[in-house]
């Protein structure tokens, strides 16, 4: 397993949680190029999420501007990816626990 699919894995695994704790059923999750898709079930609704990934080529300069090696380019790219998946896994939470109260 590459390094990204692992850590894409436990993202999946912290989102499954929290669904799993509120309650949510019929919960799919799919990784494809350039976005992240997760769907679920819970209190008669269905709920659909497409997060975005950001491009690795974007990550060819440092913020000072200087070149990135290419495991240094594909080391940003994966955090920023994780970034966002940390995010939407908060968003989650946030919509359980509001609509749970």
């Amino acid at each position: 397993m590459s390094q990204h699919a692992n850590n894409a894995n436990v993202s999946r695994l912290a989102i499954e949680s929290v669904l799993a704790r509120y309650g949510a059923q019929n919960y799919a999750y799919a990784i494809m190029p350039g976005a992240t898709h997760i769907s679920f079930s819970m209190n008669g609704r269905t709920v659909k999420f497409v997060l975005p990934l950001p491009k690795i080529e974007e990550f060819a300069l440092t913020p000072t501007g200087r070149k990135r090696t290419k495991n240094s380019r594909y080391n940003a790219w994966v955090q920023a990816c994780r970034q966002r998946r940390r995010a939407l896994k908060l968003v989650i939470q946030t919509m359980e626990e509001a609509t749970n109260e």
